[in-house]
Protein backbone atom coordinates (compact mmCIF):
# COMPACT_ATOMS: atom_id res chain seq x y z
CA UNK A 1 0.00 0.00 0.00
CA UNK A 2 2.87 2.05 0.68
CA UNK A 3 4.49 1.63 -2.05
CA UNK A 4 1.51 2.44 -4.67
CA UNK A 5 0.77 5.73 -2.43
CA UNK A 6 4.85 6.68 -3.66
CA UNK A 7 4.28 5.82 -6.89
CA UNK A 8 1.45 7.60 -6.87
CA UNK A 9 3.28 10.55 -5.36
CA UNK A 10 5.81 10.36 -8.12
CA UNK A 11 3.66 10.72 -10.86
CA UNK A 12 1.61 13.49 -9.43
CA UNK A 13 4.83 15.26 -9.41
CA UNK A 14 5.92 14.64 -12.54
CA UNK A 15 2.79 15.48 -13.83
CA UNK A 16 2.84 18.42 -11.71
CA UNK A 17 6.37 19.71 -13.43
CA UNK A 18 5.17 19.27 -16.84
CA UNK A 19 1.97 21.07 -16.27
CA UNK A 20 4.50 24.13 -14.69
CA UNK A 21 7.72 24.18 -17.12
CA UNK A 22 5.69 25.56 -19.64
CA UNK A 23 5.11 28.85 -17.16
CA UNK A 24 8.67 28.71 -15.86
CA UNK A 25 10.09 28.32 -19.05
CA UNK A 26 7.77 31.30 -20.84
CA UNK A 27 9.22 33.79 -17.60
CA UNK A 28 13.07 32.09 -17.55
CA UNK A 29 13.69 30.41 -20.57
CA UNK A 30 15.97 27.94 -19.21
CA UNK A 31 15.97 25.49 -22.49
CA UNK A 32 16.64 28.11 -25.10
CA UNK A 33 14.35 26.47 -27.84
CA UNK A 34 14.69 26.86 -31.17
CA UNK A 35 12.79 29.80 -33.14
CA UNK A 36 10.89 28.39 -35.66
CA UNK A 37 12.62 28.56 -39.52
CA UNK A 38 10.68 30.01 -42.62
CA UNK A 39 8.23 32.93 -43.65
CA UNK A 40 5.55 33.36 -41.31
CA UNK A 41 3.85 36.65 -39.51
CA UNK A 42 3.50 36.61 -35.95
CA UNK A 43 0.25 37.92 -34.23
CA UNK A 44 0.47 42.22 -32.35
CA UNK A 45 -0.15 42.27 -28.73
CA UNK A 46 -3.48 44.55 -28.63
CA UNK A 47 -4.20 47.73 -26.13
CA UNK A 48 -7.73 47.36 -24.06
CA UNK A 49 -10.71 49.47 -24.93
CA UNK A 50 -14.28 49.06 -23.83
CA UNK A 51 -15.10 48.80 -27.25
CA UNK A 52 -12.72 45.92 -27.89
CA UNK A 53 -13.58 44.30 -24.92
CA UNK A 54 -17.06 43.96 -25.39
CA UNK A 55 -16.97 43.40 -29.17
CA UNK A 56 -14.71 40.24 -28.21
CA UNK A 57 -11.94 41.35 -30.60
CA UNK A 58 -9.74 42.44 -27.13
CA UNK A 59 -10.13 38.66 -26.07
CA UNK A 60 -9.40 37.28 -29.22
CA UNK A 61 -5.91 39.27 -30.26
CA UNK A 62 -4.70 39.11 -27.06
CA UNK A 63 -5.03 34.49 -27.20
CA UNK A 64 -3.68 34.81 -30.40
CA UNK A 65 -0.81 36.76 -29.38
CA UNK A 66 0.01 35.34 -25.97
CA UNK A 67 -0.21 31.22 -28.45
CA UNK A 68 2.70 33.16 -30.26
CA UNK A 69 4.77 34.56 -27.80
CA UNK A 70 4.25 30.98 -25.79
CA UNK A 71 8.14 29.58 -25.78
CA UNK A 72 7.54 26.59 -26.29
CA UNK A 73 5.62 27.34 -28.79
CA UNK A 74 8.69 26.07 -31.77
CA UNK A 75 9.13 22.75 -29.66
CA UNK A 76 5.76 21.64 -30.33
CA UNK A 77 5.11 22.88 -33.77
CA UNK A 78 8.27 20.43 -34.79
CA UNK A 79 6.60 17.99 -32.67
CA UNK A 80 3.36 18.01 -34.42
CA UNK A 81 5.34 18.54 -37.66
CA UNK A 82 7.48 15.49 -37.20
CA UNK A 83 4.50 13.18 -36.52
CA UNK A 84 2.68 14.09 -39.91
CA UNK A 85 5.85 14.00 -41.95
CA UNK A 86 7.12 10.63 -40.15
CA UNK A 87 3.61 9.19 -40.73
CA UNK A 88 1.86 10.66 -43.20
CA UNK A 89 4.75 11.92 -45.51
CA UNK A 90 3.12 15.29 -45.08
CA UNK A 91 4.54 18.89 -44.61
CA UNK A 92 2.56 21.50 -43.50
CA UNK A 93 5.12 24.20 -45.24
CA UNK A 94 3.66 26.55 -47.71
CA UNK A 95 4.20 25.10 -51.43
CA UNK A 96 7.10 22.46 -50.74
CA UNK A 97 6.25 18.91 -52.25
CA UNK A 98 7.99 15.56 -51.12
CA UNK A 99 9.01 14.10 -54.10
CA UNK A 100 10.45 10.08 -55.08
CA UNK A 101 13.06 9.00 -52.18
CA UNK A 102 12.26 12.16 -50.11
CA UNK A 103 13.56 14.71 -52.58
CA UNK A 104 11.74 17.96 -51.80
CA UNK A 105 10.37 20.29 -53.96
CA UNK A 106 9.06 23.94 -54.36
CA UNK A 107 5.67 23.57 -56.29
CA UNK A 108 6.62 26.82 -58.00
CA UNK A 109 9.16 25.26 -59.75
CA UNK A 110 7.29 22.03 -60.55
CA UNK A 111 4.36 24.62 -62.25
CA UNK A 112 6.92 26.24 -64.16
CA UNK A 113 8.86 23.04 -65.51
CA UNK A 114 5.41 21.74 -66.39
CA UNK A 115 4.24 24.92 -68.66
CA UNK A 116 1.17 25.73 -66.36
CA UNK A 117 2.58 29.07 -65.94
CA UNK A 118 2.86 29.98 -69.47
CA UNK A 119 2.10 33.18 -70.43
CA UNK A 120 2.18 32.62 -74.30
CA UNK A 121 4.47 32.99 -77.29
CA UNK A 122 3.26 37.02 -78.25
CA UNK A 123 4.46 38.35 -75.06
CA UNK A 124 7.75 36.57 -74.64
CA UNK A 125 8.01 37.54 -78.57
CA UNK A 126 7.76 41.18 -77.64
CA UNK A 127 10.04 41.03 -74.44
CA UNK A 128 12.93 39.48 -76.46
CA UNK A 129 12.70 42.09 -79.05
CA UNK A 130 13.49 45.08 -76.07
CA UNK A 131 16.23 42.76 -74.64
CA UNK A 132 17.90 42.53 -78.76
CA UNK A 133 17.52 46.36 -79.13
CA UNK A 134 18.73 46.80 -75.44
CA UNK A 135 21.64 44.81 -76.41
CA UNK A 136 22.54 46.18 -79.57
CA UNK A 137 22.52 49.33 -78.08
CA UNK A 138 24.59 48.55 -75.32
CA UNK A 139 27.08 47.26 -77.73
CA UNK A 140 27.57 50.40 -79.56
CA UNK A 141 28.80 51.67 -76.04
CA UNK A 142 31.09 48.52 -75.49
CA UNK A 143 29.01 47.21 -72.86
CA UNK A 144 27.51 43.70 -72.88
CA UNK A 145 24.03 42.19 -71.74
CA UNK A 146 24.12 38.61 -71.06
CA UNK A 147 21.08 36.34 -69.77
CA UNK A 148 21.74 33.79 -67.41
CA UNK A 149 18.81 31.14 -67.28
CA UNK A 150 18.62 29.22 -64.21
CA UNK A 151 17.31 25.84 -63.66
CA UNK A 152 14.64 24.59 -61.61
CA UNK A 153 14.92 21.69 -59.68
CA UNK A 154 12.05 20.49 -61.01
CA UNK A 155 13.29 20.29 -64.82
CA UNK A 156 17.04 19.20 -63.35
CA UNK A 157 16.01 16.01 -61.45
CA UNK A 158 12.05 15.49 -63.01
CA UNK A 159 12.61 11.64 -62.27
CA UNK A 160 11.96 12.05 -58.54
CA UNK A 161 8.98 14.52 -59.19
CA UNK A 162 5.59 12.53 -57.65
CA UNK A 163 3.44 10.80 -60.49
CA UNK A 164 0.76 13.41 -60.23
CA UNK A 165 3.18 15.68 -61.98
CA UNK A 166 4.28 13.69 -64.47
CA UNK A 167 2.39 15.19 -67.05
CA UNK A 168 4.24 18.11 -68.91
CA UNK A 169 3.46 20.47 -71.25
CA UNK A 170 4.57 21.16 -74.86
CA UNK A 171 5.85 24.99 -73.80
CA UNK A 172 7.30 26.13 -70.97
CA UNK A 173 8.09 30.02 -70.34
CA UNK A 174 11.93 28.81 -69.91
CA UNK A 175 12.53 26.67 -72.98
CA UNK A 176 10.58 28.98 -75.10
CA UNK A 177 12.87 31.58 -73.45
CA UNK A 178 16.13 30.01 -74.30
CA UNK A 179 15.35 29.62 -78.23
CA UNK A 180 14.20 33.32 -78.64
CA UNK A 181 17.62 34.22 -76.69
CA UNK A 182 19.29 32.26 -79.44
CA UNK A 183 17.13 32.80 -82.48
CA UNK A 184 17.62 37.06 -81.78
CA UNK A 185 21.23 36.17 -81.13
CA UNK A 186 21.43 37.16 -77.43
CA UNK A 187 24.18 36.52 -75.44
CA UNK A 188 23.00 33.92 -72.68
CA UNK A 189 23.98 31.23 -70.69
CA UNK A 190 21.65 28.45 -70.87
CA UNK A 191 22.61 26.86 -67.05
CA UNK A 192 19.95 24.60 -67.04
CA UNK A 193 20.85 22.59 -70.17
CA UNK A 194 24.41 22.64 -68.99
CA UNK A 195 23.57 21.26 -65.84
CA UNK A 196 21.62 18.66 -67.35
CA UNK A 197 24.44 17.61 -69.74
CA UNK A 198 27.45 17.37 -66.58
CA UNK A 199 24.23 15.82 -64.58
CA UNK A 200 25.55 12.43 -64.22
CA UNK A 201 29.60 13.44 -64.71
CA UNK A 202 29.59 15.82 -62.22
CA UNK A 203 32.20 15.44 -59.25
CA UNK A 204 29.53 16.61 -56.67
CA UNK A 205 26.10 17.01 -56.64
CA UNK A 206 24.82 20.25 -58.63
CA UNK A 207 21.21 20.15 -56.45
CA UNK A 208 21.06 19.25 -52.67
CA UNK A 209 17.84 16.55 -51.54
CA UNK A 210 16.79 19.16 -49.31
CA UNK A 211 17.26 22.76 -50.90
CA UNK A 212 15.25 24.34 -53.62
CA UNK A 213 18.28 26.27 -55.23
CA UNK A 214 21.76 25.03 -56.97
CA UNK A 215 23.81 23.75 -54.77
CA UNK A 216 27.29 25.51 -52.67
CA UNK A 217 28.95 23.20 -55.42
CA UNK A 218 27.18 24.40 -58.01
CA UNK A 219 27.13 27.89 -57.56
CA UNK A 220 30.44 28.34 -57.41
CA UNK A 221 30.33 26.17 -60.95
CA UNK A 222 28.07 28.76 -62.38
CA UNK A 223 30.01 31.49 -61.42
CA UNK A 224 33.26 30.11 -62.79
CA UNK A 225 31.19 29.29 -66.36
CA UNK A 226 30.01 33.48 -66.37
CA UNK A 227 33.35 34.58 -65.76
CA UNK A 228 34.36 32.09 -68.71
CA UNK A 229 32.02 33.33 -70.72
CA UNK A 230 32.71 36.74 -70.03
CA UNK A 231 36.24 36.85 -71.03
CA UNK A 232 35.56 35.14 -74.40
CA UNK A 233 33.49 38.07 -75.18
CA UNK A 234 35.42 40.97 -73.69
CA UNK A 235 38.93 39.38 -74.73
CA UNK A 236 39.86 39.74 -71.52
CA UNK A 237 41.29 37.94 -68.20
CA UNK A 238 39.76 37.49 -65.10
CA UNK A 239 41.49 36.89 -62.21
CA UNK A 240 41.31 33.02 -61.38
CA UNK A 241 39.60 31.43 -58.65
CA UNK A 242 40.56 27.89 -57.29
CA UNK A 243 37.73 26.16 -55.83
CA UNK A 244 38.71 22.37 -56.18
CA UNK A 245 39.75 21.77 -52.24
CA UNK A 246 36.15 19.78 -50.87
CA UNK A 247 35.03 19.70 -47.34
CA UNK A 248 32.20 16.38 -47.99
CA UNK A 249 29.99 16.51 -45.25
CA UNK A 250 26.61 15.72 -44.76
CA UNK A 251 26.05 18.70 -42.19
CA UNK A 252 24.56 20.88 -44.94
CA UNK A 253 25.17 24.40 -45.59
CA UNK A 254 22.66 27.14 -46.42
CA UNK A 255 21.36 27.26 -48.47
CA UNK A 256 21.65 23.56 -49.26
CA UNK A 257 19.12 22.47 -46.95
CA UNK A 258 16.81 25.47 -47.42
CA UNK A 259 13.54 23.76 -48.02
CA UNK A 260 14.18 21.47 -45.00
CA UNK A 261 14.41 24.27 -42.49
CA UNK A 262 11.32 25.45 -43.35
CA UNK A 263 9.74 22.12 -42.54
CA UNK A 264 10.35 22.82 -38.85
CA UNK A 265 10.92 19.30 -38.25
CA UNK A 266 12.50 17.81 -34.45
CA UNK A 267 15.50 15.39 -36.79
CA UNK A 268 17.40 16.14 -39.33
CA UNK A 269 16.30 14.93 -43.03
CA UNK A 270 18.16 11.86 -44.91
CA UNK A 271 20.51 14.10 -47.58
CA UNK A 272 23.19 13.42 -49.68
CA UNK A 273 26.41 14.18 -48.86
CA UNK A 274 27.20 17.90 -50.06
CA UNK A 275 30.68 19.53 -51.40
CA UNK A 276 31.68 22.71 -50.36
CA UNK A 277 34.76 24.63 -51.56
CA UNK A 278 37.64 25.39 -48.53
CA UNK A 279 40.43 27.37 -49.13
CA UNK A 280 39.54 29.14 -52.25
CA UNK A 281 41.80 30.96 -53.66
CA UNK A 282 42.62 33.56 -55.70
CA UNK A 283 45.01 34.73 -58.71
CA UNK A 284 45.26 38.07 -58.99
CA UNK A 285 48.00 38.29 -61.03
CA UNK A 286 45.18 38.72 -63.97
CA UNK A 287 44.82 42.29 -64.01
CA UNK A 288 41.91 42.73 -66.54
CA UNK A 289 38.57 44.17 -64.33
CA UNK A 290 35.18 45.16 -65.72
CA UNK A 291 32.45 46.64 -63.89
CA UNK A 292 29.45 44.39 -63.78
CA UNK A 293 25.76 45.01 -62.88
CA UNK A 294 23.82 41.91 -62.02
CA UNK A 295 19.76 42.11 -62.15
CA UNK A 296 18.18 38.58 -60.56
CA UNK A 297 16.46 36.50 -58.19
CA UNK A 298 17.68 34.49 -55.08
CA UNK A 299 19.91 32.17 -56.86
CA UNK A 300 22.84 34.90 -57.23
CA UNK A 301 22.11 35.70 -53.60
CA UNK A 302 24.97 32.78 -52.26
CA UNK A 303 27.24 34.15 -54.80
CA UNK A 304 27.41 37.20 -54.18
CA UNK A 305 27.69 36.42 -50.44
CA UNK A 306 30.84 34.28 -51.45
CA UNK A 307 32.76 37.95 -52.46
CA UNK A 308 34.45 36.48 -54.86
CA UNK A 309 32.71 39.11 -56.99
CA UNK A 310 33.84 41.98 -55.08
CA UNK A 311 37.42 40.39 -55.81
CA UNK A 312 37.42 39.45 -59.39
CA UNK A 313 35.21 42.79 -60.56
CA UNK A 314 36.38 46.34 -60.89
CA UNK A 315 32.89 47.07 -59.37
CA UNK A 316 30.19 45.09 -58.91
CA UNK A 317 26.44 45.71 -57.53
CA UNK A 318 23.43 43.43 -57.45
CA UNK A 319 19.84 44.52 -57.88
CA UNK A 320 17.65 42.04 -56.60
CA UNK A 321 14.50 41.45 -58.17
CA UNK A 322 15.12 44.44 -59.39
CA UNK A 323 13.63 45.80 -55.95
CA UNK A 324 16.87 45.99 -53.45
CA UNK A 325 20.45 47.07 -53.70
CA UNK A 326 22.97 44.63 -52.74
CA UNK A 327 26.42 46.75 -53.31
CA UNK A 328 30.32 46.08 -51.61
CA UNK A 329 31.79 49.27 -51.77
CA UNK A 330 29.59 52.29 -51.89
CA UNK A 331 26.19 53.53 -50.01
CA UNK A 332 23.69 52.28 -52.31
CA UNK A 333 23.59 49.27 -49.68
CA UNK A 334 19.66 48.60 -48.78
CA UNK A 335 18.67 51.17 -51.52
CA UNK A 336 15.47 50.68 -54.09
CA UNK A 337 17.25 50.31 -57.35
CA UNK A 338 14.56 52.61 -59.08
CA UNK A 339 15.23 55.38 -57.27
CA UNK A 340 18.93 55.71 -58.64
CA UNK A 341 20.29 57.64 -60.83
CA UNK A 342 19.70 55.22 -64.25
CA UNK A 343 21.82 56.90 -66.71
CA UNK A 344 24.42 56.43 -64.19
CA UNK A 345 24.34 53.32 -63.39
CA UNK A 346 23.73 52.30 -66.86
CA UNK A 347 27.46 54.16 -68.08
CA UNK A 348 29.97 52.86 -65.45
CA UNK A 349 28.88 49.22 -65.73
CA UNK A 350 30.51 47.29 -68.35
CA UNK A 351 28.37 44.09 -68.32
CA UNK A 352 25.01 44.06 -67.18
CA UNK A 353 23.41 40.21 -66.16
CA UNK A 354 20.26 39.78 -66.29
CA UNK A 355 19.64 35.91 -64.34
CA UNK A 356 16.19 34.46 -63.93
CA UNK A 357 15.36 31.16 -62.58
CA UNK A 358 13.15 28.35 -64.19
CA UNK A 359 10.16 30.13 -62.16
CA UNK A 360 10.94 33.66 -63.50
CA UNK A 361 11.80 33.78 -66.66
CA UNK A 362 8.32 34.35 -67.26
CA UNK A 363 8.96 38.16 -66.23
CA UNK A 364 12.70 38.35 -66.40
CA UNK A 365 14.44 41.54 -65.42
CA UNK A 366 11.06 42.64 -63.55
CA UNK A 367 11.05 46.19 -65.08
CA UNK A 368 14.91 46.35 -65.81
CA UNK A 369 14.74 45.83 -69.15
CA UNK A 370 11.81 47.62 -69.92
CA UNK A 371 13.51 50.71 -68.58
CA UNK A 372 16.60 50.16 -70.39
CA UNK A 373 14.11 49.87 -73.50
CA UNK A 374 12.46 53.16 -72.95
CA UNK A 375 15.99 54.83 -71.68
CA UNK A 376 17.39 54.15 -74.81
CA UNK A 377 14.43 54.54 -77.41
CA UNK A 378 12.50 57.58 -76.07
CA UNK A 379 15.02 59.31 -73.46
CA UNK A 380 15.44 59.57 -69.97
CA UNK A 381 12.00 61.60 -69.19
CA UNK A 382 10.26 58.55 -70.14
CA UNK A 383 10.97 56.40 -67.47
CA UNK A 384 8.68 58.66 -65.27
CA UNK A 385 8.26 58.44 -61.71
CA UNK A 386 10.13 55.97 -60.81
CA UNK A 387 8.92 55.64 -57.22
CA UNK A 388 5.31 55.38 -59.04
CA UNK A 389 7.13 52.61 -61.37
CA UNK A 390 8.38 50.75 -58.79
CA UNK A 391 5.88 50.37 -56.47
CA UNK A 392 3.89 48.81 -59.22
CA UNK A 393 6.98 46.54 -60.82
CA UNK A 394 6.06 45.16 -57.34
CA UNK A 395 2.56 44.27 -57.89
CA UNK A 396 3.21 42.78 -61.25
CA UNK A 397 5.31 40.60 -59.54
CA UNK A 398 3.43 39.08 -57.38
CA UNK A 399 0.63 39.28 -60.21
CA UNK A 400 3.26 37.03 -62.06
CA UNK A 401 4.25 34.83 -58.91
CA UNK A 402 0.13 34.42 -58.60
CA UNK A 403 -1.50 31.59 -60.75
CA UNK A 404 -5.10 32.40 -60.31
CA UNK A 405 -4.54 36.12 -61.07
CA UNK A 406 -2.69 35.50 -63.71
CA UNK A 407 -5.20 33.25 -65.29
CA UNK A 408 -7.63 36.15 -64.52
CA UNK A 409 -5.55 38.71 -65.94
CA UNK A 410 -5.37 36.51 -69.10
CA UNK A 411 -8.80 36.12 -69.52
CA UNK A 412 -9.93 39.54 -69.57
CA UNK A 413 -6.88 39.91 -72.22
CA UNK A 414 -8.11 38.00 -74.60
CA UNK A 415 -11.84 39.51 -74.04
CA UNK A 416 -10.74 42.86 -74.62
CA UNK A 417 -8.48 41.70 -77.67
CA UNK A 418 -5.45 43.68 -75.66
CA UNK A 419 -1.76 42.11 -75.51
CA UNK A 420 -1.61 40.36 -72.75
CA UNK A 421 1.55 42.09 -71.12
CA UNK A 422 -0.35 45.28 -71.52
CA UNK A 423 -3.50 44.01 -69.75
CA UNK A 424 -0.97 43.05 -66.83
CA UNK A 425 0.43 46.13 -66.61
CA UNK A 426 -2.87 48.20 -66.44
CA UNK A 427 -4.15 45.63 -64.04
CA UNK A 428 -1.19 46.26 -61.78
CA UNK A 429 -1.89 50.17 -62.42
CA UNK A 430 -5.08 49.76 -61.13
CA UNK A 431 -4.13 48.11 -58.10
CA UNK A 432 -1.65 50.60 -57.09
CA UNK A 433 -3.81 53.27 -57.65
CA UNK A 434 -6.57 52.01 -55.65
CA UNK A 435 -4.45 51.55 -52.99
CA UNK A 436 -3.47 55.40 -52.83
CA UNK A 437 -7.07 56.12 -52.10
Amino acid sequence: MAAQMKYKKVILATLFMAWLFPMVEDKLHLVGVEPLKGSFTLQKDTLFSLRTWFDGSFAAQKEKYINDQFALRPFFIRIKNQIYYSLYNSVSANDVVIGKDGVLFEEKYIRAYLGEDFVGEELLLKRFEKIKFVQDTLKKMNKDLILLFAPGKASFCPEFLPDKYSKKSTENNYDLSVKLAKSNGINFIDYGSLFRKIKSSSKHPLYPKTGTHWSVYGMYYALDTLNRYIESRRNIKLSKFNYQEMLITDSLRDPDNDLESALNLLWKMPCYEMAYPINVKLDTSKKDKINLLMVSDSYWMGIYYTKIPREVYGYHSFWYYNNLVYDYYDGNEGKNPMLLDFKYELNRSDVICIMASEVNTSNIGWGFIEDAYKYFKYGEKSLGNRQEQSDINGIIRYLYENPAWLNDVRIKAEKNGMPLDTMIYLDAEWVYKQGKK
